[in-house]
């Protein structure tokens, strides 16, 4: 019955705006219940004794909320301060101990938060994010009627005192735009504990030397003020380890002065001193913590303020909570997670300027107390202790966003939570709980509690009922929730109010009926107008406005033992809403970085004309969104795109246009920018599906080809195109109704943080009975769900008017673009309401975009697109299949994969001729230029008695003669398929690196027909990462300035090729090899290789002024990350004029 119940509101909530209730994802009688309004940009909560909730806002405002009403008037405004660019802003509120908002010394507000530029302009000239700090100050709170408010003039800066001359020479560094600040928190003694993060890039490995106008020693050319941090700082995340830096740290301060303690464990006798104010050490983005309650002395003298557990934020592999204690070293950058760094373990310079990972750490190096991956559920450390709710074993959990969290208070959960510690991870929006030894520090058991609706930034104890309470947000939308516990659970109300707007008289409708009671008790229901109307007492009830204001319609349901959940919806009487359009970027505007992008839009409201504009960019990394990087309420703001992330990181950015009116409607527009190196194309490994496969028969009855397989193979026929084996339509007598589709579904494990946001389209032709849409839209498939995509925008337009009228056939094999916003999933379709007399569509491709991290480029370079296919077929008559599979040689490397069984001949090309011949088949790639060969991949396509397999294989290699050997040492993986076997193995071929000019397979047919077959044939060189390429230097020089290159990448223990191009023609010459480079200017010539200890090998260039050079490097390891310098020459008759000179190329030597 229960499941019952449920499935009855999920079914109601698809006709309406609705969404999962928080309720059903916690553990038996817990539930997560909305307190106060969604709010824009809050990220942090605190509480007063009393209960009043003090809300943060990134920008630099803190809310007072009551009983779930939020005051009027701001605590505080600093948003003239702060610098609330990307993750920086106003992050940490900590309130004096028995806090009184009385004006005394008992009512001190503490706030941490980034510092703007310049006071008054918030990036005003600091485009690239260097020229910041953080700050710490407080503020009195006095009482003014019923409001809380801060005495402006009690303001006492604690930390970050700006000189005359820019410097701040007791600032928190803030190089970068992320991981500047974080929570404030009192110790059991009332010294006030400050959680910092290291300031640094995110980006790259930073060591220092990227950010010089942030530092003291650079003057800067338009304000004349020196940067705000120390030059000895100049150390990126090392700072984290550097004692001379309060970044990356938890300082413990006197809260009256901000100045260091003699009871902390780096007191230097100085109590203005940066290592006297340090705690603990060696953290990248400690953002939340909190204490753990009971411990601790109440004698600052002691040195012991209490224990604390803070989520330090991770870099690209781990997430950390840290139990901190005094003096605790915490390794980063050196260690993430249990793990060391190999980037920052390789940063070894002679006679460091600062503590670097070889240096003898300060402190004590701690290891974290909870660590989890960001991709392998498996690998949560320690092991063995992650369970569900109820304690049975589970395998672990990754996430990407560690929040510190919160202690119930005694008596608000049943007993199994006391002690318990509630955390986050704000990109997987869970909840756990954490049992531990608070005396050893170390982890027992780590529990599933919930799954959020949003991701978690902050969770506080409320200090009257002990519940726990959180912050979520989505974008820049936040809501604060409270987790209560109770034998009877809340209703949930689930409502519609339409219109929302309009002229009057204004008639809404109310639709409540998809609420309901978890605990399935009855409801009654209320409906209040918000006009001092009769309340509405049905679950469907209808409204008049006949005066014009904005009111708020509230639904309130109530079950039989009194509990009452809400639901509000404001409705604008005689008000339109503003109109909203964005003009530049438009939605799915593709980007290369770096771009300055001009943002160009407008609103206009139907009653108050022109509205200001308020612009907003939200950050997509990964799987999680950074909201508001950037804003602005100018007309027309430019805004830098950089790339984000490491190389090959997933990213992009929303832009948001809103304007209100003056009755306090606003409305929105967005658009979504991709980076086109981001846009992947996985429709190869997507298996096309369409509703003909749910009809019966299972196969379209139309003129165009029955397989599916040929809307992704890659062949665009030209517009107006009367083929109809290029396209597939769906007619079947009609049998599909009004609903019809077709796309594609991955059977290949996409990256979790990949999103679809787009798709080409070309129909295919137009018949008098159907082909077309008359509607259209995306969807897209997560967890078995379809969800249908937001923001469609599609280029061309579809001619949706003229394919609504009688006898509408148009022109086929157009093609359209269709964007959207990002939605995850594993599958994609394009569905809408088939057009014509019949009703079907027609498609001729489609190709999914999907945004994605770059794969891991390995160690292999595909270079079959570069290479000229060849094979037997080619010199029979005719040239071509006369078999059933594609005619298109393209087809081998089109990148369409079929899954292992596939009966599609579209996908696979077969050499099947008649007549038919004896002998051997073959089939690969030439290359123009030798290519340092190391893999051949195959995919064979259908086989059968009659042909398709081969009785024997083998692997050939061409020469720059044309000849072709056997290439011995190539191992099938896993073995050769199958003569006749399932359609579509694999197999992949390894061997010893050669360089060669063409790979083919060649062999013996099998069969009766004697023909091959081949779905895919990739062929690959040696890769190298950059750092172990080849680069080029210097110049050319002498009668002609001659080209040296390096034929491939290469490793020690493999072959080496160069080429030598642009001499005047045939002749001798050398290849100068050394360890060292130069620049010697000789007889009019320069020499880049050092003349001592060079090696001088001959060199034949040909007419054409070409000349090649081979060899095998040595495969001692021990020469890993040793340089060869390379320049050749050629000599001419009148020596020494006649001389050419190579440009000189340094290569890096690295294993392979």
């Amino acid at each position: 019955m229960p499941a019952l119940r449920r499935a009855a509101a999920l079914i109601a909530c698809l006709g309406i705006p609705c969404a999962l209730p928080a309720s059903a994802q916690w553990p038996l009688h817990f539930e997560s219940l909305p307190v106060g309004p969604a709010l824009a940009h809050v990220n942090g909560l605190v509480f007063a004794p009393d209960g009043t909730a003090l809300l943060l806002e990134k920008p630099g405002l803190v809310r007072v909320m009551r009983d779930g009403v939020l005051q009027s008037a701001p605590l505080v405004d600093l948003r003239d301060e702060v610098n609330n660019d990307w993750d920086r802003g106003l992050l940490g509120l900590a309130l004096q101990p028995g806090f009184v908002p009385n004006g005394t010394d008992s009512a001190w507000a503490y706030l941490l938060y980034t510092v703007a530029p310049v006071f008054g302009q918030d990036s005003a000239y600091n485009q690239n994010q260097q020229y910041s700090f953080s700050r710490l100050t407080r503020y009195r709170v006095v009482t003014q009627g019923s409001d809380w408010v801060v005495d402006a003039g009690s303001r006492q800066i604690l930390l970050g005192h700006q000189l005359a001359d820019g410097s701040v020479p007791d600032g928190i560094a803030s190089l970068h735009n992320s991981h500047s600040n974080g929570s404030l928190w009192f110790g059991s003694d009332g010294t006030l504990l400050i959680a910092t993060g290291d300031g640094a890039h995110y980006d790259l490995t930073d060591t220092g030397g990227f950010d010089n106008p942030g530092f003291d020693d650079w003057l800067h050319p338009q304000t004349g003020k020196l940067g705000p941090t120390p030059a000895l700082q100049d150390s990126g995340a090392f700072r984290s380890q550097d004692l001379r830096s309060l970044a990356g740290k938890i300082l413990r301060v006197d809260p009256t002065t901000g100045l260091g303690l003699p009871s902390n464990p780096f007191w230097d006798g100085n109590a203005a001193g940066l290592p006297s104010r340090v705690w603990a050490l060696g953290l990248r983005n400690p953002f939340r913590g909190t204490p753990l309650p009971g411990s601790g002395s109440s004698d600052p003298s002691a040195g012991d303020p209490g224990l604390a557990i803070v989520g330090d934020v991770g870099w690209n592999v781990w997430e950390e909570l840290d139990f901190v204690r005094r003096g605790d070293n915490f390794g980063w950058p050196c260690r993430e997670g249990f793990a060391t760094l190999g980037s920052y373990q390789a940063f070894q310079p002679p006679n460091p300027a600062f503590p670097i990972c070889s240096t003898t750490p300060a402190g004590t190096l701690r290891d974290p107390l909870l660590a989890w991956h960001h991709t392998n559920a498996g690998a949560l450390a320690p092991a063995g202790l992650h369970f569900d709710a109820d304690g049975n074993p589970l395998n672990g959990f990754a996430g990407n966003c560690a929040i510190g969290g919160a202690f119930p208070g005694p008596g608000a959960y049943p007993s199994a939570y006391a002690g318990r510690l509630f955390f986050g991870d704000y990109t997987r929006k869970f909840i756990r709980t954490l049992a531990f030894d608070a005396v050893s520090g170390l982890a027992q058991g780590v529990y599933d509690f919930g799954t959020t609706s949003a991701g978690v930034v902050d969770l506080e104890t409320h200090p009257l009922t002990g519940e726990v309470w959180y912050v979520e947000l989505a974008g820049q939308s936040a809501q604060v929730r409270r987790i209560r516990y109770g034998a009877n659970l809340t209703p949930i109300a689930l409502a519609s109010v339409t219109p929302s707007s309009g002229p009057l008289p204004l008639q809404i409708a109310c639709d409540g009926s998809a609420s309901f009671d978890t605990d399935q008790d009855p409801l009654s229901y209320a409906w209040d107008f918000g006009d001092g109307s009769p309340l509405a007492t049905t679950p469907l009830a209808a409204h008049t406005y006949a005066n014009a204001g904005a009111y708020a319609v509230r639904l309130d349901v109530t079950d039989t033992l009194g509990a009452t959940g809400s639901w509000t919806q404001m409705v604008y009487a005689g008000n339109a809403p503003p109109q909203i359009a964005i003009s530049s970027p438009l939605q799915g505007t593709l980007f290369e970085a770096p771009l300055v992008l001009t943002l160009t839009g407008s609103a206009l409201d139907p009653e108050d004309g022109p509205l200001a504009l308020n612009w907003s960019i939200d950050l997509l990394h990964g799987d999680h969104l950074h909201p508001g990087v950037f804003t602005s309420s100018d007309a027309q703001p430019n805004f830098t795109i950089d790339s984000h992330g490491e190389p090959g990181e997933s990213y992009a950015y929303r832009v948001r246009l809103s304007a209100t009116d003056s009755q306090g409607l606003a409305q929105s527009a967005s658009a979504w920018l991709y980076p086109s190196a981001n846009l992947l194309d996985p429709s190869g490994t997507m298996q096309p599906i369409t509703r003909v496969q749910q009809l019966s028969p299972p196969v379209a009855q139309g003129l165009g080809n029955k397989d599916p397989e040929v809307f992704r193979d890659l062949i665009e026929p030209a517009v107006g195109s009367t083929a109809n084996d290029k396209q597939f339509d769906s007619a079947h007598g009609g049998d599909q109704g009004q609903d019809d589709w077709v796309g594609l579904a991955a059977y290949v494990a996409l990256d979790r943080e990949s999103a679809f946001v787009g798709l080409r389209f070309q129909e295919g032709r137009h018949y008098a009975d159907g082909g077309w849409f008359e509607a259209l839209w995306v969807e897209v498939r997560e967890n078995g769900e379809w969800r249908k995509a937001e923001n469609l925008r599609i280029t061309p337009d579809y001619p949706f008017a003229l394919a609504q009228q009688s006898g509408f056939d148009g022109v086929g094999y157009q093609t359209y673009e269709l964007w959207f916003d990002p939605l995850h999933g594993d599958a994609i379709r394009l569905r809408g309401t088939p057009g014509g007399s019949t009703g079907y569509v027609s498609c001729a491709e489609l190709r999914a975009r999907l945004l994605s991290p770059l794969p891991d480029p390995g160690k292999h370079r595909d270079i079959s697109a570069a290479a000229t296919i060849v094979a037997h077929i080619f010199g029979l008559t005719p040239p071509n299949p006369t078999g059933s599979g594609s005619k298109d040689p393209e087809t081998i490397r089109n990148g369409t994969r079929p899954q292992l069984g596939s009966t599609s001949a579209l996908a696979q090309y077969d050499t099947q001729h008649l007549p038919k011949w004896s002998g051997a088949d073959w089939i690969g790639y030439t290359w123009s230029a030798p290519r340092l060969l190391s893999r051949l991949e195959y995919l064979e396509g259908l086989t059968f008695t009659s042909g398709g397999g081969w009785n024997s294989l083998r692997v050939e290699t061409q020469d720059g003669n044309g000849i072709w050997t056997l290439l011995l040492g190539a191992v099938a993986q896993p073995g050769l398929p199958p003569q006749v076997g399932p359609h579509y193995e694999s197999v992949s071929f390894e061997f010893a690196p050669r360089f060669a000019h063409g790979i083919r397979l060649n062999g013996d047919p099998h069969g009766s027909l004697n023909y091959i077959s081949v779905g895919e044939l990739r062929a690959f060189e040696v890769q190298q990462p950059a750092p172990c390429a080849a680069a080029s230097y210097g110049a050319g020089s002498g009668a002609a300035a001659l080209q040296l290159s390096a034929l491939s990448d290469t490793a020690l223990g493999l072959p080496i090729g160069l080429q030598v191009s642009g001499a005047g023609g045939a002749g001798p010459g050398l290849l100068l090899t050394g360890s060292a480079q130069a620049s010697l200017a000789l007889l009019g010539v320069t020499l880049l290789v050092d003349p001592a200890g060079w090696v001088a090998l001959p060199l034949s260039f040909d007419a054409s002024g070409r000349a090649q050079a081979f060899g095998q490097l040595g495969g001692d390891p021990l020469l890993a990350g040793s340089k060869l310098y390379f320049q050749a020459a050629r000599f001419g008759a009148a020596f020494p004029g006649s001389v050419e000179l190579s440009n000189g190329l340094a290569l890096t030597l690295c294993g392979w």
